[in-house]
Parts: structure tokens; C-alpha cells; sequence
């Protein structure tokens, strides 16, 4: 499993914040996190093969 998170820093640079979370599920789809609740939506149900990742 993959899991990306982005954040967002402030304007001094002291402080970030997550403002995005994804990942590819086992299934090989791509979700991604509802930051106000504990749970994953998923976003693209497109297959990702391995095979083609280098």
C-alpha cells in the first residue's frame, strides 16, 4: 500500500498543516481521507499494474 500526504505551512514556515491525504488501496484503487472523519473515499477505481511503474 501507498500513502501520500500533502500538508501546507504557514506563512513563517514554523507550522504545517495536512490538507490532503491519499492511497492506493490492496485493491489498487486510489482513495483518498476525509480529514473530518475517519474514513477513506475512494476517488478512481482505474487499476494500477505494477508492471508498469518503473
Amino acid at each position: 500500500m501507498l500513502e501520500i500526504t500533502a500538508y501546507e505551512w504557514d506563512t513563517s514556515h514554523e507550522d504545517k498543516k495536512i490538507i490532503q491525504v491519499f492511497r492506493v488501496n490492496a485493491d489498487g484503487y486510489l482513495e483518498t481521507k476525509s480529514l473530518s472523519e475517519n474514513k477513506w473515499d475512494i476517488i478512481n477505481k482505474e487499476y494500477l499494474y505494477t508492471r508498469d511503474v518503473r
